[in-house]
């Protein structure tokens, strides 16, 4: 059972519009429960879930007691109410106006909003015609509130003073100027060319909450850095609650491109500000007045062409366990399957009795869905670029400020470069270079081999984060050359940890995703494409062999990671809760304002012996067989000339060796062989040899000397195991 808050029309019937309100008796507010974090459930809960939604429930119960009961946060400009009902799920507020006093329909409804602004009430309920549940009777608890943790509850008289009476100078103004508002299917807003410019924030219609100011100055919530996983949907909030509060187009406008507001930023961005800032207000003009539209677009857009199949499809990024989620599609079809069990009002008969229409089929047909030509993925780009190309590009995960990050500078200094000042500088351009061209691939990876418990993957789970939506941590090597690579369409920042590499992987599809300008993305069951290769690589591992590094290679840049940390829990605790007390932030806002004028990763690697000792690791064939010689100082196939007993290798007893001995699984044959020989200064000659008589051999050089000549001819620094000479195997 209902009651009507106004005074009605003799001949209503059925549920009131508002030209059927004879006059306006008071004002009121419906304080309901805040959305919990992942919004309410949209299917029937587990028992866990549902536990942890009446746990939600019941707080924010308690929450608005404590406001409109007790006072505790009550606005100082806000008059108090003349009764409060506890409805069985939230609270109702409402002021008795004097008798005498006449209000407006239209100056009514901006003093509800005003007050919903005050109290974060609920928006779509300040209509004069709005009806509210009458005390005595029982709040039955449907399905889906039964989902939100609801049960059965009384509506009761929470607080009353029945003599209380208000005029509209007891309440704060209210802007009830008709906003600039687009038509249904309009593109933007229309802005003039000199837009006001605020004061302060305190220039704002009252109905503007403090949350929302707060938002607006600091561009995300300090208190709940994950709420607005980026810049755009913090914007978004903010114009949804602006429209609410009955600001104009201009004055939003105002606020949203202000360099001085944090919000500003996502829209400064844009190629074309005034625009965008005039598109996104038309939008919000629609959506903040029609939930189920604002929340089918908020979670849903439609491409028109998928890639050269030129299929037609709806998007949807899902949520995941490590907040980073993923890109996924759905047909026409299985949207309406999934939306089409609910029904969306769209109208009155002529009896007054509502139509409906399944949701999913309203949303496909109204000319308010979200919609693009087709995706792109372009980091640092707009939102939306040229052509009606949707940019999957979300911005970093956190907004960079000034502030303390010396703990992760030390353990890059002193850990991970292992106290070589030359590679930490290389290390801290490099990640300055990711934040600062993430639309360039580095065509270097940053690779750091160490033990279990050394910190050798903190320095990759903090840039990981900071890039969030396009930042992806990967575990071995199996992914490195995978065929399917869906993952990497919006990828920035890749971490693949614990690589273990061998010489049964390709190593050409890690080479091509550090330097290549495209990638081939191979969905599966979807056409593949060449796309835009964005990758900067961070490789971790305890494994001895982590990369298919080459002599002359410059594809990677390689560090040892120092032990002198190797478990030192109090270190590493200081170091995490540094990162995540803001340190993120302060490490992003450094590394933007590095200056990188004339650097690039690929310019100055540095020459450590950990590349030294991958590129030992990643020898094959003919060089692998010449590594083993060198290391263990054996020549094996020699035979020693008749003249002086000089050892002299024969090419063909050599690889029957190494092949033996499972060093190469294939003969690599004698013309590459010899060349392999010649790194170590050996010169083909014509001798005598014992036993069999004249031949073209490769006599041996001393093994010391062979081992500089080899190391030299390669590039590479190498700690050989002993100084004596080499261990005869003939042949």
């Amino acid at each position: 059972m209902y009651f009507s808050v106004n005074d009605l029309s003799l001949n209503t019937n059925r549920k009131a519009k508002k030209e059927e309100v004879t006059r306006v008796r008071g004002l009121h507010v419906d304080i309901d429960a805040r959305v919990p974090d992942g919004g309410w459930p949209t299917a029937a809960p587990t028992p866990e879930q549902l536990a942890a939604f009446a746990a939600h429930t019941e707080a924010e119960r308690e929450r608005i007691r404590r406001l409109v009961v007790d006072g505790e946060g009550w606005p100082v400009s806000l008059p108090s109410p003349t009764a409060i009902v506890d409805s069985g799920g939230g609270f109702q507020c409402f002021w008795r106006l004097h008798d005498d006093e006449d209000v407006q329909p239209e100056l009514a409804e901006g003093l509800n909003r005003v007050i919903a602004g005050l109290l974060d009430g609920d928006a779509p309920t300040v209509d004069v015609s709005r009806i509210m549940r009458l005390p005595g009777t029982v709040n039955v608890a449907g399905g889906k509130k039964r989902w939100r943790g609801r049960v059965d509850a009384p509506t009761r008289l929470a607080w009353a003073d029945w003599q209380r009476r208000l005029r509209v100078s007891d309440f704060p103004r209210a802007d009830v100027t008709p906003a600039t508002s687009s038509s249904r299917g309009a593109k933007r807003a229309t802005l003039p060319d000199d837009l006001p410019k605020l004061g302060s924030l305190d220039d704002l219609p009252a109905a503007v909450s403090s949350r929302t100011k707060m938002l607006i100055v600091n561009g995300g919530d300090p208190d709940d850095p994950a709420k607005y996983p980026s810049r755009s949907e913090c914007l978004w909030a903010v114009l949804c609650d602006l429209v609410r509060a009955g600001c104009t187009d201009d004055v939003i406008a105002a606020v949203i491109l202000d360099p001085d507001y944090a919000v500003s930023g996502n829209v400064l961005d844009q190629p074309k500000p005034r625009e965008y800032a005039a598109r996104q207000i038309a939008r919000a003009r629609v959506e903040a007045i029609d939930p189920e539209l604002a929340e089918l677009n908020a979670r849903h857009v439609v491409i028109e062409t998928m890639g050269t199949s030129g299929k037609c499809r709806i998007m949807e990024r899902i949520p995941t366990p490590d907040g980073r989620g993923y890109v996924a599609f759905q047909s026409f079809e299985d949207f309406g399957n999934r939306y089409d069990h609910r029904q969306k009002k769209v109208g009155t008969n002529k009896d007054g009795k509502d139509i409906h229409m399944p949701l999913g089929k309203w949303w496909k047909s109204n000319p308010q869905r979200r919609q693009h030509k087709t995706l792109t993925f372009l980091p640092g780009g707009a939102d939306v670029l040229d052509g009606d190309q949707l940019n999957l590009w979300t911005g970093f995960a956190v907004q960079p400020v000034p502030g303390d990050w010396s703990l992760m500078q030390s353990h890059i200094r002193d850990v991970l470069a292992s106290g070589d000042a030359a590679s930490a500088e290389y290390i801290t351009k490099w990640a300055a270079y990711a934040v600062q061209q993430p639309g360039s691939p580095a065509e270097t990876a940053l690779v750091f081999r160490g033990g279990l418990g050394t910190g050798k993957g903190a320095f990759g789970r903090a840039m990981m984060q900071i890039f969030g939506q396009h930042g992806i941590k990967t575990q071995g090597a199996a992914v490195l050359d995978s065929r399917f690579n869906v993952h990497l369409r919006d990828c920035v920042l890749l971490f693949a940890d614990e690589v273990d590499w061998d010489s049964r992987r390709s190593s050409s599809q890690l080479k091509g995703m550090v330097t290549e300008p495209s990638l081939f993305i191979e969905p599966k069951g979807v056409d593949a494409t060449n796309q835009p290769n964005y990758l900067h690589i961070i490789i971790a591992s305890n494994n001895d062999w982590v990369i298919p590094a080459a002599p002359g290679e410059r594809r990677f840049a390689a560090f040892c990671v120092s032990d002198h940390r190797k478990n030192d829990r109090a270190y590493f605790d200081a170091l995490f809760a540094e990162m995540e007390s803001g340190g993120l932030a302060a490490m992003l806002h450094d590394l933007l304002a590095i200056d990188l004028t004339g650097w690039h990763p690929r310019a100055s690697i540095p020459q450590t012996r950990e590349l030294s000792d991958q590129k030992l690791a990643g020898l094959s064939g003919a060089d692998a067989i010449v590594r083993e010689m060198l290391w263990g100082g054996v020549a094996p196939g020699v035979e020693r000339a008749a003249h002086d007993a000089e050892l002299v290798v024969m090419l063909r007893p050599l690889i029957r060796w190494a092949i033996e001995n499972r060093i190469v699984a294939s003969d690599p044959g004698e013309r590459r062989m010899a060349e392999a020989l010649k790194l170590m200064g050996v010169v083909r000659r014509k001798l005598t040899v014992r036993g069999v008589g004249q031949k073209w051999v490769w006599p041996l050089p001393p093994l010391a000397e062979a081992r500089e000549a080899w190391a030299q001819s390669l590039g590479l620094q190498v700690a050989w195991p002993d100084e004596g000479d080499w261990s005869e195997f003939p042949g």
